[in-house]
């Protein structure tokens, strides 16, 4: 193609440490065209495109745009530029309208710098209009199907003018239908002279929508070109660097382990928050050694079915059976531990912990293994197993402790996938588990899908692409408004009349009926402390090639805050101390070193420190586990109140016991106070801050009408309670000013606690709980 570039890349190498995620790629994007860019999760192609948008810098290598050499220090910079980017996981704001979202950050004023609202729904009008993209402004984000968000988010870089615009997967959440009206959205970019880069992994969209195509792999450029001179079979081969193949090669039922029904659902109805019907007497059987696959346009009652029969939903009415046991209303935990795993759709939402390792997303699926012992997970063996299955499922780029955020989101789906099937689940739900991912590892992902039924497990498969369905089902059941109403053998030539279905015009001949009961199996195939891999197996060390986090990093990334706010403080109070017109040097040598300037000073501070230090123990494992307790200083009150009651009320009992009892004491009425925010907050959803902010207001009153009452020492000269009989005192340090061996019982709580939080299974529970409540619930 002749021409100035819209967009060009020389020598582009982008290196994390020693990871070399593109190494010297060159390319050329012209005005108006379509250029898709291939290649399996991690090749490079999001970090090459991050690098165009500015949200990383090149280690090395050229940027041009119109034939001009640029530096774009950021994504404000390049939407200045004309570039704009519409990311795979959506950046949108929920309870924002649509025109709040595009304009967020960027907001345009009135003359009397108030907010133009009328200006800003004007231009998102004229342009969803202008390319057919057909948003209201005014309709809030989390009513849209993912559909319309898609093209929020290209609307939200058209209005800022992009003349280059990326698109990182974006059908990867479309319906089919939404993805035609998403093509003809770039064909008419593409006539307004407009320059598309497309990163996708659907060989078909690439040879449909696409000028020019370009393959990555293992962050080097392999091959460019007009679209025209490859085959899907080429780039596929090009992507991979072997053959791959997706036809249909599912063993023959006689070469399995086949059984009666795994998985019996009878009847199932569910209604919606405004009573809409969800799922309308919906009745299947899941045999053991069967592939079935799910069919249906995106909300007819898919995802409500499998919530359903994982146990994230309970049924209005219905039964649900698993290996014979009748599963309803039992928790995800229970159900998993009768044998099902559960592949969500959404694996950011709910399939993954992104602030976790990879260790602990894998290692939370089996609690009760051998991988612990006493509650606590034993290290050595959890990471050597860990290693193995990151090299089985092939997760690239990982190691045991590297964070799941850290990774391409098909490697994200690999972890999900290694975790649910290393349990050898006797049923298997997975739910689009292909979205978004290469095909090199939607051919793995079908190959184990195909072991899970051979090995006797049944498996349901929903799936919003019907090729996968007739490539891997042994059978596809159509749904239409919350009922299975068809039933197909996955043959092409059925396509017009499962598409007939699918649109609730089912061929009489095709529908569906629902089976008599079963015999379930007998046994469940599955066992709690069920682990695929041996833990002596030899382990081969990944290379360079698999970048994780130093603990230095992962230090300096947890200590960067709270750092970074004392440094504010510590400005800010330099600032108002010469605003005051007085000598900061004294203020500030005060404040660092005044506590340290005698023993007396020292042993105060000690004192001061000892029930800040207990009580932010507390304080950490609420945060962990997601609970926002802002109301610590109304406990610590109450605490302490009750355990100075308990020392005056049982003052004849032996020292060590009164000390230990008076401990107990104050730990329980701090925990019953706290716990009292957390029950409105579980069962009236009562906002967590507000209420622990209220009740530590009343916490602090409480204690003191406590001390000003019954418990008031009369010849004192201040407020308190009688003096605690010293039989209850800690031995001090220091002789005086307070300080006591108190100090060394909060460190050792501190340490004690902390290793619990990181090491037992209860911890890896509340980081989770407080990470991703819907990953956790998912887990059980």
């Amino acid at each position: 193609m002749t021409g100035v570039p819209a967009l060009e890349l020389r020598g582009i190498t982008k290196k994390f440490g020693d990871f070399i995620a593109d190494e010297n790629i060159s390319l050329r994007i012209m005005p108006g065209e379509v250029f898709a860019l291939l290649g399996e999760n991690g090749a490079g192609k999001s970090t090459l495109m991050n690098v165009c948008y500015g949200i990383l810098q090149p280690t090395t290598g050229q940027i041009l745009l119109e034939g001009q050499p640029v530096t774009i220090p950021g994504p404000t910079a390049a939407r200045m530029r004309g570039i704009g980017m519409v990311h795979q996981h959506f950046k949108l704001v929920p309870s924002l309208t649509v025109a709040d979202n595009v304009f967020l950050g960027a907001e345009p004023t009135t003359k009397w710098r108030s907010l133009d609202r009328e200006s800003m729904t004007a231009r998102v009008a004229e342009v969803s209009e202008r390319y057919g993209l057909r948003v209201e402004p005014n309709a809030t984000v989390d009513t849209l199907s993912a559909g319309m968000r898609q093209r929020v988010e290209i609307v939200k870089a058209l209005c800022f003018d992009a003349k280059i615009l990326i698109l990182d997967e974006p059908t990867a959440v479309l319906t089919p239908q939404e993805c035609v009206g998403l093509f003809e959205v770039l064909r008419q970019l593409s006539a307004n002279d407009r320059s598309v880069v497309l990163i996708t992994h659907k060989l078909p969209e690439v040879k449909a929508v696409s000028d020019r195509v370009a393959v990555l792999r293992r962050g080097r450029l392999v091959s460019v070109g007009p679209t025209s001179d490859f085959s899907e079979s080429q780039l596929a081969t090009l992507m991979v660097g072997r053959h791959v193949d997706l036809a249909r090669k599912n063993p023959p039922p006689a070469e399995r382990v086949s059984g009666a029904s795994a998985l019996i659902c009878r009847e199932l109805v569910l209604s919606g928050p405004d009573n809409r019907l969800l799922l309308d007497r919906v009745s299947f059987d899941l045999r053991g050694g069967e592939i079935t696959g799910l069919a249906g346009v995106e909300g007819n009652g898919q995802t409500e079915l499998v919530e359903t029969i994982a146990g994230l939903r309970t049924p209005d009415n219905g039964r649900i059976s698993l290996n014979g046991v009748d599963i309803t209303t039992m928790s995800p935990a229970g159900r998993r531990s009768l044998g099902l795993a559960h592949i969500p759709e959404d694996r950011v939402r709910s399939g993954v912990s992104t602030a976790s390792s990879v260790q602990a997303n894998i290692v939370g699926g089996f609690l009760k293994s051998m991988l612990f012992r006493l509650g606590f997970v034993r290290p050595k063996p959890a990471r050597q197993w860990v290693e193995r299955i990151i090299q089985r499922y092939d997760v690239r780029g990982a190691r045991a402790p590297t964070r799941v955020g850290e990774l391409s989101g098909g490697n994200m789906q690999k972890v999900v996938v290694a975790r649910e099937l290393e349990s050898t689940p006797s049923v298997l739900l997975a739910a689009q588990p292909t979205r978004g991912i290469d095909i090199g590892a939607t051919e793995f992902v079908h190959e184990r899908l195909r072991e899970q039924a051979v090995s006797g497990g049944a498996v349901l498969l929903v799936s919003a692409d019907l090729t996968e369905l007739l490539n891997v089902s042994d059978r596809i059941l159509v749904m239409y408004k919350g009922r299975v109403v068809a039933q197909f053998e996955p043959e092409e030539s059925l396509v017009p009349r499962i598409g007939l279905a699918m649109a609730g015009a089912a061929d009489e001949r095709d529908q569906y009926h629902p089976p008599e009961p079963s015999e379930p199996l007998g046994a469940p195939q599955f066992r709690p402390d069920s682990i695929r891999a041996t833990l002596d197996e030899p382990l081969i060390e990944p290379g360079n090639a698999a970048r994780s986090s130093s603990f230095v990093e992962r230090s300096i990334e947890t200590l960067s805050q709270p750092i970074l706010a004392v440094g504010a403080a510590l400005v800010v109070g330099l600032l108002i101390i010469i605003a005051l017109g007085a000598n900061p040097g004294q203020a500030f040598e005060s404040l660092l070193l005044g506590s340290f300037r005698s023993e007396h000073n020292l042993s105060g501070m000690i004192a001061q420190a000892t029930p800040l230090l207990i009580i932010a123990v507390s304080v950490y494992v609420s945060f962990t586990a997601g609970i926002f307790n802002v109301g610590a200083e109304g406990q610590m009150y109450l605490g302490s109140f009750f355990g100075a009651y308990t020392a005056l009320t049982l003052s004849d009992l032996p020292g060590p016991l009164l000390i230990i009892l008076c401990f107990l004491a104050g730990a329980l009425a701090g925990a019953c106070w706290a716990l009292l925010p957390g029950v409105l907050n579980a069962y009236f959803n009562v906002d967590i801050l507000v209420s622990t902010l209220m009740f530590n207001y009343i916490g602090i009153s409480l204690t003191t009408f406590f001390v000003s009452g019954g418990l008031r020492d009369p010849a004192a000269g201040i407020t308190g309670t009688r003096t605690v009989p010293e039989q209850a005192w800690l031995p001090t340090l220091l002789g005086y000013g307070g300080a006591n061996i108190g100090i060394f019982i909060g460190v050792a709580l501190l340490a004690v606690t902390g290793f619990v939080v990181k090491r037992s299974s209860w911890g890896l529970q509340a980081r989770f709980v407080g990470e991703n409540r819907e990953f956790a619930r998912n887990l059980g």
